[in-house]
């Protein structure tokens, strides 16, 4: 329903379009130029020549006689007479065509006119323009200047009528412009060439004859033509005749062979069904062995085929020690977006086209199975050694990487491969299916490709599950601690504020990095409640720093977020409860997250950020610039400021590297409004030159390491000016991050004090 009205609507907006260039046309026309050569021009138009047309052969394109005599028409008596007589031209067409019976609106047959009032009105403004971009005056007495006159003409002409058609059928079809205009109309250029030739060449005939005489030969040939036409009709009914009396009595040989056949076929109907019988009691049971071996959707072996076929070799490898075979566990990267994206049939059909290309890839008496999801495995006899079975999972992994067409998609996908090498070590399937389970999410988490199982990896997967099960009972046991970075104004060299960090005090391993134990609480849910702590602890903590002196008011406190917290209904009201019962302003608790982590549930995110803004919470974008949207949300998201992340700050000083990315995210936040923050700041050439490009914040080892609650109060009484020795700061006064994220000035009346931080 919808796209009937737009089409309406589109209908109507052409009709005023061609009614203003009618109007238009007939308040400029030419009045004192029009002769009884126009008036019969105009009355053989629009009576006859619509009626003379030759169809193209094997397509539905017909070349029309009025199409000829527009284009004569502008090239003798201007624009204006050729739009009145295109658009009356094609409402008589119309007209015809509803009278022969073809169903027809009446705002469609003004729509017509309208229609080709507009396509030569293009082309007579393409024809006014050509002098202004050629520089010359047009001489129709040229041949060479009448062909490109005529050229740019129909060209003109052609686009403005076949764009127009094609905006109409893509709002009544849904497609899009493009693909209307390029399957429906782009043959139809065929038709305003021929017509723009034929044109010129009358238009020369008439330059060397007299015009009445050319009008004579006209009439001859029309007279000729219909003439043929019917010449045409009779012959036509004639061969349909025959054919038709040809086909009565193919048709009444045919029954009398097919009548024989019956008897025939009836006599070896029964043996036949008793054939038909046995072999389909054969099929079935050939199906339902299939079906309990192989995998439905793609018909590769299941994992019960594969752990069959494992097992063989196994108790063959014991039997022949130099016998060798290795099992290649595969899953594919980022395939849940591709069914969320685009829908599981294109995710089925994916998995389809994965287990084709791994069939080809293999050689004979391997074997691919689908164990389920999106996980397949491979087993390769013959293989003898390590850089054989990882030669092979680089050519699996090149040919699955390459891009696959489905429906109309390009699809991109890349494996995740985990090897393992057959051994007597191995009792069962399972242990070395789970092996190279093992190596494969190895390979998935170093983006490596693939990965091959060995004693380190085993050991290194225990330490994994034994970090885990220590992680799940360490906020239990109290042994996490914050440690607080501060964050330093480059203009002034105060404090003003920090980022809260946690470390994990482990009981046997001591401090634990938490690039190390995050990637674990992240993922199986932990960093959640994780999260939620250092929340709390770190509002607190702010609370009774900014308490201890009037000149901490402007302090802020920054928490990183994770994308899990996205998914949690209760994250506004669970920042909400924390504000209230530390009794900090909202404005003083700012949440940083990373690029990632918005883009990968942005319609939650978007949501939560709306919803935490409104709450009074600044928005931070942690690690800016090295993730893979960092433009598109600037303007949907409410980010109140950006982090450079450190990997451009380290580099600044080498030869310049990254400093045109520095300078260019300062650049796009202040035109943002956007405050910045610049981390990892370790030397004093960095942080002139971020002064020099107007960055206003920092934090990094030049200032301060992250520190505990006990020498961060230590700092604060001792410590006013947190810039290295001599470093000057800027006589700008002492900025601070305010509640807002902007810079303000100490009031006037704090201005006595001596500032603690």
């Amino acid at each position: 329903m919808k796209s009937i009205k737009k089409v309406d609507f589109f209908i109507w907006a052409i009709i005023a379009v061609g009614i203003i260039i009618c109007g238009f046309a007939l308040y400029k026309l030419p009045y004192n130029q029009l002769d009884i050569r126009f008036v019969f021009l105009a009355s053989f138009t629009i009576v006859f020549a619509s009626r003379l047309s030759l169809k193209m052969p094997r397509s539905e394109i017909h070349f029309l006689m009025s199409d000829s005599l527009i284009f004569l028409v502008l090239l003798i008596y201007g624009g204006e007479a050729a739009i009145l007589l295109a658009s009356a031209e094609a409402i008589s067409f119309s007209i015809k065509v509803k009278r022969q019976g073809v169903t027809m609106r009446p705002v469609v047959i003004f729509c017509n006119g309208a229609l080709m009032a507009c396509a030569t009105a293009g082309a007579y403004l393409a024809l006014t323009l050509y002098p202004k971009m050629t520089g010359r005056v047009p001489d129709f007495n040229n041949s060479t200047e009448l062909i490109a006159l005529v050229g740019v003409m129909v060209l003109a002409q052609f686009v403005t009528n076949t764009v127009l058609v094609a905006i109409c059928e893509s709002l009544r079809s849904g497609v899009s412009v493009w693909q209307s205009w390029n399957e429906k109309l782009i043959g139809a250029s065929i038709t305003s060439i021929v017509g723009g030739i034929v044109a010129g060449i009358t238009y020369k005939l008439i330059e060397y004859f007299d015009f009445f005489a050319f009008v004579i030969v006209g009439l001859i040939i029309t007279l000729v033509y219909f003439t043929y036409r019917g010449y045409i009709s009779e012959l036509q009914k004639s061969m349909e005749q025959a054919e038709q009396a040809e086909h009565e009595r193919l048709e009444a040989e045919r029954r009398r062979v097919e009548e024989a056949q019956v008897h025939i076929n009836e006599l070896s109907r029964h043996i036949a069904e008793q054939d038909r019988i046995s072999e389909a009691l054969r099929q079935s049971k050939e199906r339902f062995q299939h079906a309990a071996m192989h995998d439905a959707l793609t018909s590769l072996p299941n994992r019960t085929f594969f752990f069959e076929q494992i097992k063989f070799l196994l108790e063959r490898s014991r039997h022949n020690l130099n016998y060798g075979f290795c099992v290649l566990f595969m899953d594919l990267d980022r395939f849940k977006n591709i069914n969320d994206s685009l829908g599981h049939a294109i995710g089925d059909k994916l998995l389809v086209k994965v287990a084709r290309r791994l069939e080809r890839a293999v050689r004979q008496g391997d074997t691919v199975a689908r164990l389920g999801g999106d996980e397949f495995a491979l087993v390769l006899t013959e293989i003898k050694d390590v850089d054989g079975a990882m030669a092979f999972a680089r050519r699996i992994n090149e040919a699955i990487s390459q891009p696959f067409k489905i429906d109309g998609h390009q699809v991109f996908t890349a494996p995740s491969i985990g090897i393992a090498i057959g051994s007597t070590e191995y009792e069962t399937p399972e242990e070395i299916l789970r092996d190279a389970d093992i190596a494969m999410y190895d390979a998935k988490e170093n983006k490596t490709g693939c990965a091959l199982f060995d004693r380190e990896l085993r050991i290194r997967t225990v330490n994994i599950i034994k970090l885990e099960t220590d992680l799940r009972y360490a906020v239990e046991k109290e042994q996490f601690v914050i440690y607080y970075q501060p964050i330093i104004s480059l203009e002034s060299g105060y404090l003003s504020g920090f980022e809260a960090l946690i470390r994990w005090q482990h009981p046997e391993r001591g401090m634990i990095s938490p690039a190390e134990f995050i990637p674990i609480a992240e993922s199986n849910g932990q960093i959640v409640p994780m999260t939620n702590w250092i929340l709390s602890e770190a509002c607190g903590q702010l609370s009774r720093w900014r308490w201890r002196s009037a000149l901490n008011r402007s302090l802020i406190i920054s928490v990183n977020l994770s994308s899990k917290h996205f998914t949690q209904p209760d994250l506004v009201n669970q920042v909400k409860i924390t504000l209230e019962e530390t009794g900090l302003d909202p404005r003083c608790l700012k949440l940083e997250l990373t690029e990632s982590a918005v883009m990968e549930n942005a319609k939650a995110a978007t949501e939560a950020l709306h919803s935490l803004r409104q709450l009074g919470v600044q928005l931070s974008i942690d690690d800016f610039g090295t993730g893979y949207s960092s433009l598109s949300y600037l303007h949907k998201f409410p980010i109140d400021t950006l982090k450079i992340d450190r990997s451009f700050i380290s580099r600044m000083g080498e030869n310049g590297e990254n400093t045109e990315i520095v300078r260019t995210i300062l650049t796009l936040a202040e035109n943002l409004g956007l405050d910045v923050i610049a981390e990892g700041v370790e030397t004093v050439d960095q942080l002139e030159k971020l002064r020099q490009y107007g960055c206003r914040y920092a934090q990094g080892f030049l200032f301060a390491k992250p520190m505990p609650v006990s020498e961060i109060d230590e700092k604060m009484k001792t410590q006013q000016c947190w810039l290295p020795p001599g470093v000057a700061s800027l006589p700008f006064g002492i900025p601070a991050l305010s509640a807002t994220g902007r810079l303000f000035a100490i009031p006037k009346n704090l201005k006595g004090l001596k500032p603690q931080a």
